[in-house]
């Protein structure tokens, strides 16, 4: 639940939670988003940064270089959610972030991050470009310090977040992406292929 999430995240009250989640495969650009951490401490020294994803050999490897570059302290490694616990910590972030580097099909954590209602920052790449824009999210260069000027923009401007994530939230509807037609639609697909002989 949410509150679960807020006890188990935010460990100050005024804290700025900025979650990340994906493999850790370069094209994923946890790269970017780790080396936009120290651009976004020096404005938010507070903020805690989570990445959902990776297993515990990645995960150890990467808690070892953030601790060579001093810091490990600020990012948080819950390993992979259920569901539920993935919906909660996504509505309780203050940020959301999609560091995606390659690829041109919509990444599927860009619906849950729209459809959680937390604000978005983005690389503006054909990835992300498949259903975020400017109207919904806010696109940056492809670099460190261009997320982390993202990042720091959503923090300090609350209100250009909430209109971005209402945005968001009128994407999925507009283009039919909610929850209920996926499961719509997959339950479709399951009716055609068991129909088969």
């Amino acid at each position: 639940s949410r509150n679960l999430a807020q006890a188990r995240y935010r460990t100050r009250p005024q804290q700025k939670l900025i979650t990340c989640v994906g493999s850790f495969t370069r094209f994923q650009g946890l790269d970017l988003f780790f080396n936009a951490i120290p651009h976004v401490l020096q404005s938010q020294p507070e903020a805690r940064f989570i990445v959902v994803g990776g297993d515990a050999a990645e995960i150890r490897r990467m808690r070892g270089a953030l601790d060579k570059a001093g810091i490990d302290q600020s990012v948080v490694f819950p390993g992979r959610l259920l569901p539920g616990e993935l919906a909660a910590l996504l509505a309780v972030s203050d940020v959301l972030v999609s560091p995606r580097r390659a690829g041109s099909t919509a990444p599927i954590k860009v619906l849950d991050y729209l459809y959680s209602g937390t604000p978005i920052v983005a690389a503006d790449t054909p990835a992300n470009r498949t259903i975020l824009s400017p109207d919904n999210a806010l696109l940056t260069r492809l670099s460190p310090e261009a997320l982390a000027q993202g990042i720091i923009k959503l923090c300090n401007k609350p209100q250009l977040g909430a209109e971005l994530s209402r945005r968001g939230i009128e994407t999925l509807r507009r283009e039919n992406r909610t929850p209920d037609a996926f499961r719509s639609a997959l339950a479709h697909c399951y009716n055609y292929v068991l129909s088969k002989p």
